[in-house]
Formats: C-alpha cells, sequence, structure tokens
C-alpha cells in the first residue's frame, strides 16, 4: 500500500527527515547547540509525529542528530526568551515550555511503531529522556550520557519518571540527584541503552541489522503489538489522568526553580562559564 503523503516533502526547520521506505528517519538538526531542543524543534517533531500516528505502514522511527552529537537537552534560548515573557508578566510561560517538552515525549512513547534512538556523543537532559523511552536506544562508545540539572539549579522534571521506567527509581535516583556523566558501557549495564557499538561505522551496522529485522514484520501486527506494551507502561490508556498530572507537577516544580530557586544562578553560571555560587571545595 503506498502512503497517502510523503513526510519527507515538508520543510523543516530543525529536522531533516529521511524516507526509509517502511518508516522514517529525524536527524534533529542545530549541530551549531549540539542539537538542543529548542520549541521550534518540539512543534516540528508533534506535526511529524501526528503524521506517523495516522500512518499504518510506517514500521519504524528512527531518531538521531546532527554533527556527532545526539542531543544537549533543552535550548537555552527557550529559557531567555521564557524569562523575558516571565517579566512581562506571564507567570506560567517556564511551566509551559517545560510541560511541551514532557507531552512530546509522551507523543514519542507512544508511537505505533518501532521507535529506534541512534545515540552519539552528547546525551543529555532533554536528549537522555528521547533515549530513556525509546524501543531501541543504540549508543556509540565514545558517548556521554547524564542528567545534568541539579547542577543548574533546575529539578530533571520532565524525563525522571521516564528514565525510572527504564532502569529503576534507585538508579535514576543516582544519576538524577549527582549529575553524574555515564559512559556508554556503564549505560549498557544499567539497561539505559540495549547495544553499544565501536564507532560511528558500528553504529550504523547495528542499525541496520534492527531495520533488517522490522522490515519482516507485519505492519499491522507492529502497530497491535505496541499498543499491548505501551499498556502495560505508565503510558498506558487507563493511566492518562495519572501521567498527565504527573507532568503538570513536574513543570510546576520546573516553573518554581526557574523563578524562585537556584535556576537563574545555575543559568548565568552556566552562559558565563563559571561554577555556580554552590559549588564547593571537597576536602579529602
Amino acid at each position: 500500500m503506498t502512503r497517502e503523503w510523503n513526510y519527507g516533502d515538508s520543510k523543516y526547520e530543525t529536522l531533516v527527515i529521511d524516507d526509509l521506505s517502511f518508516g522514517y528517519r529525524i536527524t534533529l538538526n542545530r549541530p551549531q547547540v549540539r542539537n538542543a531542543i529548542n520549541q521550534t524543534m518540539v512543534e516540528e517533531l508533534t506535526n511529524f509525529m501526528s503524521g506517523i500516528e495516522q500512518d499504518e505502514q510506517v514500521r519504524v522511527l528512527v531518531i538521531q542528530g546532527a554533527g556527532g552529537h545526539f542531543c544537549a537537552g533543552g535550548d537555552l534560548g527557550d529559557m531567555l526568551k521564557a524569562a523575558q515573557d516571565f517579566e512581562q508578566g506571564n507567570p506560567d510561560a517556564f511551566k509551559a515550555l517545560n510541560l511541551s517538552y514532557g507531552r512530546l515525549l509522551v507523543q514519542f512513547a507512544r508511537l505505533p511503531c518501532t521507535t529506534i534512538a541512534l545515540l552519539e556523543g552528547t546525551v543529555m537532559g532533554g536528549g537522555l529522556g528521547f533515549a530513556a523511552v525509546a524501543d531501541i536506544s543504540l549508543c556509540s562508545a565514545s558517548s556521554k550520557l547524564a542528567m545534568p540539572e541539579v547542577s543548574l539549579g533546575l529539578p530533571p522534571a520532565q524525563i525522571a519518571p521516564f528514565v525510572a521506567e527504564r532502569i529503576g527509581l534507585n538508579q535514576t535516583r543516582r544519576l538524577a540527584l549527582t549529575a553524574r556523566k555515564l559512559l556508554a558501557a556503564e549505560a549498557l549495564t544499567l539497561g539505559l541503552v540495549d547495544q553499544v557499538a565501536e564507532d560511528s561505522e558500528a553504529l550504523g551496522q547495528l542499525l541496520q541489522t534492527e531495520l533488517h529485522a522490522i522490515q519482516t514484520c507485519s505492519p499491522k501486527a507492529v502497530r497491535a503489538t505496541k499498543k499491548l506494551l505501551v499498556n502495560l507502561s505508565r503510558l498506558g490508556e487507563a493511566k492518562h489522568a495519572e501521567l498527565e498530572q504527573q507532568l503538570l507537577e513536574a513543570a510546576e516544580a520546573f516553573n518554581f526553580a526557574v523563578t524562585r530557586g537556584d535556576g537563574p544562578e545555575g543559568t548565568s553560571a552556566f552562559i558565563e562559564k563559571r561554577h555556580p555560587v554552590w559549588v564547593t571545595s571537597h576536602k579529602h
């Protein structure tokens, strides 16, 4: 059956779309900022994935980053724009920004096809969220994965529940509360990624192996199976209200951190390439 329309024909500012004939590959295309997620990217991904939801012939969606990095998390420019909106009288500017990403993660996790995250270089914050909710995460050995938010004075608001579902609450506590960086080998041990390749070429070979297997699968059976599996998780339809409430509470926590907590100091320190005021010398 021929698909009704080709998503690759659409012009995107932050994405590059490749047609795989039985699915698509999305490349996050903001290499100058290590593919940080801005509001335009959120809107474009939401639009693209809405098409995927309606297309019964799509069996796989691959997501990767341009320029040797997967994704560095949220975009600083959006934070600065939200700060201006907040100062001009919008008390929910940061809440709305954070919530839009959480809802995007839910949409990605619920897609009725097999999803593959192809991880290279920087995999941080929001980028780690995609890795956590993908059906299959393939990782280059040189990648560095982290939940760095607390080092910036922020909570990992929207991604923490999804990381916890993938690797368990105890391991998520360690990552979220220390902002420590993981190498790919340790991420594999934790179950945060499924396979590790020595280099980009080997990573591409791992992807081709997965695509070859998926190509033999029935599109309708993939959709039915994905729905069954999603409904076994916290993302299931029966838990929609509970999940939405968690997203809202997470966005409110983020909003508080940025407006009345340590977020402004953490952001300023990051921009100025200095330690925030809470960093102290460790005594042995």
